[in-house]
């Protein structure tokens, strides 16, 4: 008998590390009754997950939810599972392949993004304007040091 439950929300798994992946989707559990762990399926189990609209994030990972790691608290890992090769940022959803049965969801890295500034012709003047004034102020706390001595 297959058992399985849809946790909306990702507040039964708490992270004692927090990064910058956070689960972008619903999280789906999945097991058989009186086996503990069930693994290396093949072919794998397929599971597809609505993104989050909410969330902005790059690139989703299929993960599933680890109790055994950081020293048994628990993580989300990637390992066995990895999405659908025909997967493109412009679809709703993510399709999942993974070669065991437990808690699955995606998680997007929400990391802010650093772009580089384009160099204006106003901000060069301001980078000039303030390395003068820089120079300037040193110039005469130098003055105004050796004058006292």
């Amino acid at each position: 008998r297959i058992t399985h439950a849809v946790f909306l929300s990702d507040s039964l798994f708490l992270r004692r590390n927090s990064n910058d992946l956070e689960v972008g989707g619903i999280i789906i559990s999945a097991s058989v009754v009186g086996y503990n762990s069930i693994e290396s399926l093949d072919p794998p189990v397929s599971i597809s997950f609505l993104k989050n609209p909410s969330i902005n994030g790059s690139e989703p990972l299929c993960s599933f939810w680890n109790p055994s790691l950081d020293d048994g608290y628990g993580d989300w890992s990637s390992d066995g599972c990895q999405i659908d090769e025909s997967y493109n940022d412009t679809q709703d959803y993510v399709t999942c392949f993974c070669d065991h049965l437990t808690s699955f969801s995606i998680l997007l890295d929400v990391s802010p993004t650093i772009e580089p500034t384009e160099e204006t012709p106003l901000a060069l003047a301001l980078n000039a304007v303030t390395y003068i004034g820089i120079i300037i102020s040193i110039f005469c706390l130098l003055i105004t040091i050796i004058s006292y001595l």
